[in-house]
């Protein structure tokens, strides 16, 4: 999976945002974006398997 661009107006942050998921959903999108950043900064990093 190749992510090209990790800003304001992303599908994640656009999730983050939504008013309608429950505190367990956004800490799981939390997680996913900081994984998503990480391999972005770092495309060797072990990724985290399992959220």
């Amino acid at each position: 999976i190749r992510i090209k661009n990790i800003d304001e107006d992303n599908d994640i942050t656009k999730a983050m945002k939504d008013e309608t998921l429950g505190h367990a959903e956004r800490l799981a999108l939390v997680k996913l974006k900081h994984e998503a950043l990480a391999v972005v900064q770092d495309p060797h990093k072990e990724r985290i398997d399992e959220i």
